[in-house]
């Protein structure tokens, strides 16, 4: 339940927000605990492609655009704050 919350949460908010640019952004402070994805891997639109650790609980942050992964900007262990921007897809 709360996955699937939060998915439905990082959709809309980040869809709203960058408008299918590719951004993918974290919707509140925590750190990062997986990138799920490379560069030049292609992903769908609602796939993970990182996991994200914020009030004990993990949380999966999906891309609302298909494409190809053109920039990772966090690594494993990195701190990060809402509206973050972790992945690029192209």
């Amino acid at each position: 339940p709360a996955k699937a919350a939060k998915k439905k949460r990082s959709s809309s908010g980040s869809g709203a927000a960058a408008s299918g640019s590719g951004n993918v952004e974290v919707p509140m402070q925590g750190t990062i605990v997986k990138v799920l994805v490379e560069i030049a891997q292609v992903v769908v639109a609602g796939q993970a492609v990182v996991v994200l650790e914020a009030r004990k609980m993990e949380n999966q942050i999906t891309t609302d655009k298909a494409g190809a992964v053109k920039e990772i900007k966090v690594k494993a262990g990195d701190t990060v704050g809402a509206g973050d921007v972790v992945v690029v897809i192209a």
